[in-house]
């Protein structure tokens, strides 16, 4: 996972490196943000269907990264290709028994989807734009490390690992002048990975840059 990590944020430095002057001259950009994602519902998933633990609850936060690339389509449209990182903190066991103490290790969400983005036609200012994404999403919830009391050995339960399809809208405000180099911008967005053992449901609330 560390070295998925890696090859991504090199692959978006170098996509950030490169599209900087593209921006003025056709309105495609790469942009990157980061903030806090919000669980409307704190999810909740079957850990095991014969595990110790039954099922887990994750953390009402996350660590919101995002980023991609949009190519203008028409004055006011753009496709834009996306990929999110949700990292959620430890999690909380909901059924255990008082002679183990279970512990849930963080938690992850990806996404990577394409879509469209209708920014208001304005070259000078703060524009607001919408956007509207469609993909597949990544849910990794934590192993659950099962703590015996009375010096038995621990065990761990791997998490529950789900791929299915995923979905977004969002709405925020670009900063600055298009024609400019590196723009700020805040934004909003809902976003839905379908699993079919419960909703992942994120609300990322981020700030970020268009390069």
């Amino acid at each position: 996972m560390n070295q998925l990590k890696t090859v991504l944020c090199l692959l978006m430095v170098g996509a950030l490196a490169n599209c900087g002057p593209a921006y003025a001259k056709d309105g495609s950009f790469a942009y990157l943000n980061w903030g806090v994602g919000l669980s409307p519902v704190p999810q909740q998933y079957g850990a095991n269907s014969r595990g110790t633990v039954s099922a887990v609850r994750l953390p009402s936060t996350s660590l919101a990264i995002e980023g991609g690339l949009t190519s203008k389509l028409a004055s006011s449209i753009s496709g834009i290709f996306d990929l999110g990182y949700y990292r959620f903190g430890e999690g909380e066991s909901m059924d255990g028994w008082a002679d183990i103490i279970p512990t849930v290790n963080p938690s992850t969400v990806l996404t990577s989807m394409i879509g469209l983005r209708f920014e208001a036609s304005n070259l000078e200012g703060p524009a607001p734009f919408l956007t509207s994404s469609v993909g597949v999403g990544r849910v990794m919830v934590g192993d659950i490390n099962v703590d015996y009391l009375g010096g038995e050995p621990s065990v761990r339960i791997h998490g529950a690992r789900m791929t299915a399809l995923a979905f977004a809208i969002g709405a925020g405000l670009r900063m600055g002048s298009s024609t400019s180099g590196v723009q700020p911008s805040v934004g909003i967005r809902w976003v839905s990975v379908l699993t079919s053992d419960e909703v992942t449901n994120i609300v990322p609330i981020v700030i970020g840059l268009a390069f």
